[in-house]
């Protein structure tokens, strides 16, 4: 196989956004995590039916009675998911400011203001169609797995927007070879572990296990529910995924051996190692609630994280260029 073109940078030379956008970009994606992290929450508490099937009001009021905590909990959920729309549309407004006509951030900008429209739309229909609190179905399990995916590309949307943001190169897909390709597979098969994680977190709170042997009949009893299913599943996924990204991760490493790649392939290992021991430590204390939202969050780092690097190591020049100078010194 011939080595991969060194990929074409297209934006290096187009004009840096100002340095305010950049850190802004990057708090509107840390807030936008921790809203995804409380809306775990909400469904491990089980409050997602805390405003009945009202929406965006909640028991037909704007402010209502707070006397109940699952509305107190589903209600400060749908202030700070409102308030986090509101940044990323106002982000994407700012974009077209603050950069030229085809500048790559535009578009980023606007997948994260689209995505952060579908995944309110997305949200609205969850509470209409009462795929809440103690609903075991079939389309909660679908509708989830649509949340989940529309979730992991608003953050993908949103990282891009501010690693661009700040300056960095972009290539497109399509010029970086056999390494994008590996990339590209790392994060689908990333987004499919992620998936079945939301299911198996679901599981853990419709199925809970008195112990460990508990939960692993109720995953092997045949005729059991579909959930505890797709919970055996997930580990196994899970562990296959670890290998691919320690390989791929490798191999963009030394392929494209920058500070921006080293660096992010550094984090990349780090979070892959967190996101292992708090699988364990969630399957051994029979998954508390504490723990799949550190567990979420980790994951949601991981995923942004790997997102940046693939777009770092495709942009970056390939080894061989870099070492060409010293070469010819």
């Amino acid at each position: 196989m011939p080595p991969d073109p060194a990929p074409s940078q297209p934006l290096a030379s187009a004009p840096t956004p100002p340095a305010w956008f950049a850190r802004t970009a990057w708090g509107v994606l840390a807030y936008t995590i921790g809203v995804i992290v409380w809306g775990a929450f909400v469904r491990a508490s089980k409050s997602g039916a805390g405003c009945g099937d009202h929406w965006p009001d909640c028991h037909g009021r704007i402010i209502p009675s707070f006397a109940d905590t699952a509305t107190q909990i589903e209600y400060a959920h749908r202030l700070t998911s409102g308030l986090s729309g509101l940044l990323v549309l106002a982000l994407a407004v700012a974009a077209f400011f603050v950069t030229p006509r085809g500048h790559i951030v535009r578009r980023y900008a606007l997948l994260s203001g689209v995505f952060i429209l579908s995944e309110s739309l997305l949200g609205m229909l969850l509470v209409k169609f009462q795929y809440v609190a103690e609903d075991a179905s079939v389309g909660r399990a679908i509708w989830m797995a649509l949340h989940l995916v529309n979730t992991f590309l608003l953050l993908a949307w949103l990282g891009l927007t501010a690693w661009h943001g700040g300056g960095q190169p972009h290539a497109p897909l399509r010029s970086s070879g056999a390494l994008g390709k590996t990339m590209f597979v790392a994060l689908g098969a990333a987004l499919l572990v992620a998936t079945f994680g939301a299911q198996a977190a679901l599981a853990d709170t419709l199925f809970p296990a008195a112990s460990l042997a508990h939960g692993l009949a109720q995953d092997l009893t045949p005729g059991g529910h579909f959930l505890l299913r797709l919970r055996l599943l997930h580990p196994i996924l899970a562990m296959t995924l670890a290998v691919y990204l320690v390989v791929a991760v490798t191999i963009a490493s030394a392929a494209r051996p920058t500070v921006a790649v080293k660096r992010a392939s550094t984090l990349v290992f780090v979070l892959l190692t967190l996101q292992l021991a708090f699988g364990f430590v969630n399957l051994a204390f029979l998954a508390p609630v504490w723990m799949q939202l550190l567990h979420l969050f980790n994951a949601d780092l991981l995923w942004t994280t790997l997102v940046v690097l693939t777009a770092a190591s495709i942009a970056a020049p390939a080894k061989r260029a870099l070492e060409a100078p010293s070469r010819g010194a």
